[in-house]
Formats: structure tokens, sequence, C-alpha cells
């Protein structure tokens, strides 16, 4: 390579002489490269004014010697946009996806091809890298479950779901929340990554403070390398926390779930407020103990009751002891926000009232001596939870075992009860027995007991007569059936003994033993009657001369079937019948 000159010269018969010289003739054969970059693969000509155009970037190292150059764009094999232009050439060639025809391109892929031509006759090429023509914008379907959620932190709609399904796009996505003024309140970013198919949001800001009631939206939005932008529609999202009104009032003050049909469950009324746009979603009630712990709860879903009854029972299904008790109701909105509404304390009581007594004299002895002839009954230790409703107290006839007399009342018993020893039909009680003693109490809500006391002991009763005699009834000396033996009951002993010293207090006075029969059937033996009930007197007799009685003041009568306390009658009852039993006695009378 390099500069020549070429001379031409003649010389012609005559002797002339011509010359000529031509210079500047260079010899090139270098060949000046050219380069072809891209700052991009992929563009979208949507005249969006964002990558509208490719550039084609240009390194020419020598500029002065293009004669003409030709820029192709190629899809396949086939130029579709053709650019040329003379000996000036730029750094850059823009695209802006049109043909020849000036029609946009579609969605393909491309090539683009450069020649220029030099003056030596060199023409140097070259060739970009394929790139693509990209018009689709990204995608997403977003989905909020539910738009109203309360940020309340209990546990139910605290935070607000968003499910989001987006086309698979290598760039930047931004997921933002607004407030209904528009301003930017968070915001999520996702680079070079597909956003994940569910967000949360628990309603604050960016900065980690809760935002208020209201409505917000969210809203994503991408733009792909080839400057498609999606931007979703807005979806609303409503921040509300406020709570429904609600009560529940228990219908008594006390309860008591045992069983017997009286005051066995707790209603409770309740009242809920309703509201069209935020609905109750279900509803619980929790039975609270004094230490706040929850003996029993229900959960249920819907709209709330009227009434709700419970029935006393734990969750173990045990029944909840005695004790004060609440119930808590905890209505759930539709909205996710809780309302709690708390009663008035009540009570469950399963145990009956407690009731005792004493009695004094210990001994009572009303046989009109003016001495302990009226037991005075005092009640200690009356007491219930709830309150006593009513109560009874019951002495026995020993020989019936049925009621002998009653005292009763409404309320807690407080006064003495003063008895002069007779029985609701006027009959006197029988000498040296013990007449057991029963007292039934009820509270208000129907918890009862009957409770076996101690027994009123009789003493020796010497009753003064009209003629100027005293006699003592004794009912319970024990025989062995048919004979005058009688038993080796302890009892018999000790009564032999308090008559005995009774019958001492009257030294000068004769005694008269009568002995007497029951006629608890018709036709018994007649001479029978009038023979053992004398010779059991005989034996009685000799017990009292054993303790210190002298004989000769004591004198024995059978007297049979006579005089009887009780009269055999037509068809009387097995109990009217036992307590004929009274007939069969000892009577003692004194005399001077």
């Amino acid at each position: 390579d390099g500069i020549y000159k070429m001379k031409i010269y003649s010389t012609d018969k005559g002797g002339n002489f011509f010359e000529k010289t031509i210079s500047g003739i260079t010899i090139d054969t270098y060949e000046d490269p050219v380069e072809m970059t891209l700052t991009e693969s992929i563009f979208s000509p949507n005249g969006d004014n964002v990558k509208d155009k490719l550039r084609f970037n240009l390194s020419i190292q020598d500029k002065k010697d293009i004669v003409s150059w030709e820029f192709d764009v190629y899809s396949g094999n086939s130029s579709v946009r053709k650019i040329t232009g003379t000996s000036e050439i730029a750094d850059y060639i823009d695209w802006d996806g049109k043909n020849d025809s000036n029609e946009f391109m579609g969605e393909k892929q491309y090539t683009a091809k450069l020649a220029i031509k030099y003056k030596n006759g060199n023409v140097s090429k070259a060739e970009s890298i394929p790139f693509r023509i990209d018009l689709t914008p990204p995608s997403a379907e977003i989905t909020v479950p539910y738009e109203v959620f309360s940020p309340d932190n209990n546990g139910v709609k605290d935070k607000v779901v968003i499910t989001q399904k987006t086309s698979e796009e290598k760039t930047e996505w931004n997921g933002e929340i607004y407030d209904a003024n528009s301003k930017l309140v968070n915001a999520f970013n996702w680079k070079q990554t597909t956003p994940p198919e569910e967000i949360k949001w628990d309603g604050s800001d960016k900065d980690g403070n809760m935002m208020p009631e209201g409505e917000y939206y969210y809203q994503l939005s991408c733009r792909d390398i080839a400057g498609n932008l999606f931007t979703s529609p807005k979806n609303r999202i409503v921040i509300d926390v406020k709570q429904l009104t609600a009560s529940i009032v228990p219908s008594s003050t006390v309860f008591s779930p045992d069983g017997n049909k009286n005051a066995d469950d707790m209603t409770f009324k309740i009242d809920c407020e309703k509201s069209v746009d935020n609905p109750v979603s279900g509803w619980s009630i929790s039975i609270k103990d004094k230490d706040n712990f929850s003996v029993f709860e229900d959960k249920k879903e819907g709209e709330v009751p009227a009434e709700y009854t419970w029935n006393g029972k734990t969750n173990d299904n045990t029944t909840a002891p005695d004790g004060k008790y609440k119930a808590v109701l905890s209505v759930l909105s539709s909205y996710g926000s809780t309302t709690d509404a708390e009663s008035t304390a009540f009570s469950v009581d399963i145990t009956p009232p407690v009731i005792d007594i004493t009695t004094s004299p210990e001994i009572f002895s009303p046989d009109g001596d003016g001495e302990n002839d009226v037991l005075s009954v005092n009640f200690k230790d009356a007491k219930d939870d709830t309150g006593i409703k009513d109560w009874k107290l019951i002495i026995i006839n020993p020989f019936t075992k049925k009621e002998f007399i009653s005292f009763s009342g409404k309320g807690e018993p407080k006064e003495t009860i003063k008895w002069n020893g007779k029985g609701s039909n006027g009959a006197l009680v029988e000498s040296v027995l013990e007449y057991p003693v029963k007292i039934y109490s009820e509270d208000l809500v129907g918890n009862s007991s009957t409770k076996d006391l101690e027994p009123i002991q009789i003493d020796i009763l010497i009753i003064k007569q009209g003629d100027g005699r005293y006699k003592i009834r004794i009912s319970n000396i024990n025989f062995q059936a048919n004979r005058a033996v009688m038993t080796k009951d302890d009892n018999n002993g000790v009564i032999l003994d308090k008559l005995t010293r009774a019958l001492k207090k009257f030294p000068d006075y004769k005694i008269t033993i009568e002995g007497y029969a029951n006629r608890f059937r018709k036709n018994l033996n007649e001479k029978q009657a009038m023979k053992l009930p004398d010779l059991r007197a005989v034996t009685i007799a000799n017990e009292m001369v054993k303790r210190g009685i002298a004989r000769n003041r004591i004198e024995t009568i059978g007297k049979g079937f006579e005089n009887p306390i009780i009269e055999l009658r037509d068809n009387m009852t097995v109990e009217e019948l036992e307590e004929m039993a009274i007939n069969r006695r000892v009577e003692f009378y004194l005399s001077k």
C-alpha cells in the first residue's frame, strides 16, 4: 500500500516529444472496521414515548472516505426497513419500528445490518445481535377476599389478604397503598422477580404507624424491559374497627343446676346491635368464675340469639361448683371487630341450707310440776348462700315413726320455739322415750335437705290427777313375746333406774302398778290379756324392790284391754295399727 505517480511519454518520428505525469495514485487495501451495538435488545414502539425507538450505536474508525452507507432491518432474510446515506453518517441510528411503508412491525425477532462503502472500493459491514419488538404489557389479576378488615389484634381479620397472579417479567414490580386522598402510605417492591401470590397488610404505614379508619386502595404496577407499562385498577380496602353494641343480662341472681327441675338453668337476655353493612358473623359465650377462669364456653356462627340458656355444666360436663360467676359475650362482626359484653354477677348454688338446733332442758319433763315443763328450741348455724325459703322442724312419734308435731316458718329461723310436749293431736309425750327430730329446709332456688338431729329425751312424767294421786305411764319396757320376762335390752334397766329414782321422791306414797295389753285385732284371748299384764306388772315390781323400793308399798293389777289409749276401729291403716302399740303399757299410781 502506498502513494504512486505514473508518467507517460512518447517521441514521434519527427522528433516531437510528449510527456505527462499523473500523481497521487494510492493503493489502499486496508478495510476500515465498523461495529454496531445495542443499548437494549427489546423495545416497544407503541407511541408512549418510552422505549419507542431502538438505538444502534455505531463505532466507525474512518468516516472521511465514506462514499455511501446502507442500514437494513431484517425479519428473517427479508429487509423490512432500509435507511441509506452518502458520505455523512452519525454515531447511531434509531429505528422506530416501522417498515419502508411506514407501518409498525409486529412482535418478533429482528436483526440489523450496516454496509459502508469507501472510496477505495472497500465495503465494511456490521451486524447486530438479534433484538425483539415487544408490544405486550405485563398483566396481573388481583383479588381481595374481603375488602373491609379490622386491625385490632383480636386474631380475626387483623390483616387484609391480597392475592395477585402476575405474568413473569424480569423487571421491577411495585405494590402501593394509597389513602382516600391518593397519598402513598405504604409500598411493596419486588425487583427482578415475580411478586408473591399473597401479601398481607396490617393497616400500618411504611413507618409502622397504624392508619386511621377509612378507605384505602392497593395498586400494582410494572414496566417491562421493553417499556410496556401495566397499572392495575385500584382495589378498595377499608379499615373499620368500630364495635357493635351488645349486652347480656342474667334472668336471676342465682340458680341451682341440680336436676330437680327447680331453677336448674340460667337464661340470659341478649341484645346486640343490628348492622346491614357490618352484620354479625359469629358469637361466643364464656362463663367465668370469680378468678376469671372460664369454666364453660360455647361458640357459634351467625346471628346472636335473643336468649341463651346455660344448664350449669362445665366444659367437661360436670356441674359447676357453688360460687359467683359472670357471663362474657363476644360478638364478631363480618369486618373482624370483636365486641365484648359482661353480665352482672350471678351465683351457682346446689348446696341446701344448713340448720342446727340446741334444746333446753337436756331432759324434758312436761308433767306440769313447774320444772322442765317447757322445751326451748333455739336455732343455730342457720345459713345458706342464696337465702332460706322455708323450714320445718319435725318431732317424730317413736311408735309410728311418723310426725308427732312440727313447727315451720319462712326465711331464716330466728325465734325460739317453746314446746309443751304435746303432739298435734293433743297427746302428751310418753315417759322415758326418745323422740327423734328432723329438720327440713329449702333455699330460694329449690335446694332442700332433711337432717336428723339429736333426739329429745323425755324424763319420767309424774302427772298429778284430779283425785290427788300421781300417775306415771311407761310404754317402752320390753318383754319377751307372750312372757313376763323382760328382754336383755339395756334400755329396760335405764328406765327402771329412772323410775325408781322418781318413786323414791314419794316415800310416803303407795304404788299401784297396772299392766295393760293391746287389742290390736278382734277376738284376742281376754283371760290371757288380763293375766299376762298382771304378771308383767309383778316382774316390774320385783325389779323395783331390787332397787330399794319396799315391797309392801307396791300393789300390782292386770288391766288387760281396759282403758285403751287408742281404740281398735274398723279399717284402720297400718300406721294407725302400729300406733296402737302405746296401749301395751304400765301405769304407776301414787297415793297416800
